[in-house]
């Protein structure tokens, strides 16, 4: 919302255009897949408001400063619909379907509404019944609005809400991240968010051409719609549903405590997969963190040689062979091997498998089973450092990108910052029938 307030200012202000912009960037930056929707709203309001073209689509400049390095790698290796891909640790989630998405439920379940209509001992299609009744007033007066008065401003909400549906649809058939072995879609709820932003401005468009007629509706909607959210607020509540702090601790707590000496020491984490493989990922001091995630790495589908080097040790670790483990490992510098918990019935043989072999390996010591899973040690690693390899900013250009990006990003900001004030001078005269106003635009500009 504050986007759209940002976006309707831009077309006469600067500061408006400025902020905007920075909103943009971090819609951006945190879901990728609203992107399209929000260029095409750029474009329209450009469209109507050609007077202010250059603050609108100076909106679009951080954003797209932001994500050039990452549009240049993916372009380069053919994956254009990987810039979608959300940021942050890949989730495996069964995506909705059309018609679940159109009553504004981005994952199954119907918000809650069917785990709490099954608590409740109501028959099966009670929920979808409900959530159908309860959504029926937002729905109603969102498509009237398009019939009353002051339909120019419904219609663009309705085509606000068209957009975050379609965006919605799409980011559910669209798998561009890896999870071992499977690839996950993208998360809907983020285009969901801007699908109810158009219905609920829509909505309030047909209740203010209702003029005083408008409070019976008005409650019957608000009632049904905080009804709509009751087994949100039933979970939050019984503590169902609650965000609790995390134990600080994603490896077991003998590499963590064996990584405060050692912030290079490596871990390797098999995972056992359903269709019979293993995932191996390593693991650097006390755990891999949410800042060294990227989407860059999430959706490299490609083999490269340090993707076979690290399956061919996986592969060797987990079956009896004369391969030489104990180079590889100190070539790695790994000194823990992770076995967690199988994640399904049809990934336990092979867990076993990987299991008992690891188990008969001399090199590794069993520590025992953790909290993460089962842990062996390589007491004979060598004091040889880590391999790192250098990053983007480690460069000549990659540093003259990082600079152009916080000098774009700073300025933005600068142009942000209201520097002055608004003076209006009126001077009325006797007859009370003129008045003037010499007062400057937002950019201080005096007309």
């Amino acid at each position: 919302p504050a986007l759209v307030l940002a976006m309707i200012g831009a077309a006469r202000s600067w500061t408006a255009s400025a902020v905007g912009a920075l909103l943009f960037a971090a819609i951006a930056a945190a879901a990728p897949v609203l992107v399209p929707a929000l260029v095409v709203m750029v474009v329209v309001w450009l469209v109507a408001r050609p007077r202010g073209a250059v603050r609108i689509a100076g909106m679009l400049v951080p954003a797209a400063a932001l994500f050039a390095p990452l549009v240049f790698e993916q372009v380069s290796r053919g994956q254009l619909l990987a810039l979608l891909a959300d940021p942050g640790v890949p989730a495996a989630t069964t995506p909705p379907s059309a018609w679940q998405l159109a009553l504004g439920a981005p994952e199954l379940g119907l918000t809650g509404w069917e785990s709490f209509a099954a608590g409740l001992g109501l028959p099966p299609g009670t929920a979808l019944l409900v959530v159908l009744v309860l959504l029926a007033p937002l729905a109603l007066l969102a498509i009237l609005a398009l019939f009353l008065p002051g339909s120019a401003r419904s219609i663009p909400a309705m085509v606000v809400a068209l957009l975050g549906f379609v965006s919605a649809v799409a980011a559910t058939h669209v798998s561009v991240t890896l999870l071992g072995s499977t690839t996950t879609t993208i998360w809907a709820g983020s285009a969901l968010s801007l699908y109810w932003l158009g219905l609920v401005g829509a909505t309030v468009a047909c209740l203010e051409a209702f003029g005083r007629s408008a409070g019976l509706p008005t409650l019957v909607t608000a009632v049904a719609l905080v009804a709509l959210a009751v087994p949100l607020l039933v979970s939050a509540a019984t503590g169902a549903a609650t965000v609790r702090e995390s134990t600080v601790r994603m490896l077991p707590a003998f590499v963590s405590a064996e990584a405060v000496t050692d912030p290079t020491l490596g871990t390797l984490e098999l995972t056992a997969q359903a269709d019979g493989g293993l995932a191996a990922t390593i693991h650097r001091g006390t755990g891999t963190t949410l800042d060294e995630q990227s989407t860059l790495a999430a959706t490299d589908a490609a083999i490269g040689e340090p993707e076979e080097r690290l399956a061919v040790l996986a592969g060797n670790l987990a079956s009896r062979s004369g391969f030489d483990v104990a180079g590889e490992l100190d070539a790695l510098h790994l000194a823990f091997v992770l076995l967690p918990p199988a994640a399904s019935p049809e990934a336990e043989a092979v867990h076993q498998r990987a299991r008992e072999a690891l188990d008969g390996n001399r090199l590794l010591t069993p520590i025992g089973d953790t909290a993460g899973g089962f842990l062996w040690y390589y007491e004979g690693l060598s004091d040889d450092p880590a391999p790192s390899g250098p990053g983007n900013t480690d460069t000549p250009i990659g540093l003259a990108v990082l600079i152009g990006q916080g000098v774009i990003v700073g300025l933005t900001v600068l142009l942000a910052i209201p520097t002055s004030r608004r003076r209006r001078v009126k001077a009325a005269r006797v007859t009370g029938a003129e008045t003037t106003d010499d007062a400057p635009d937002d950019d201080g500009i005096q007309r």
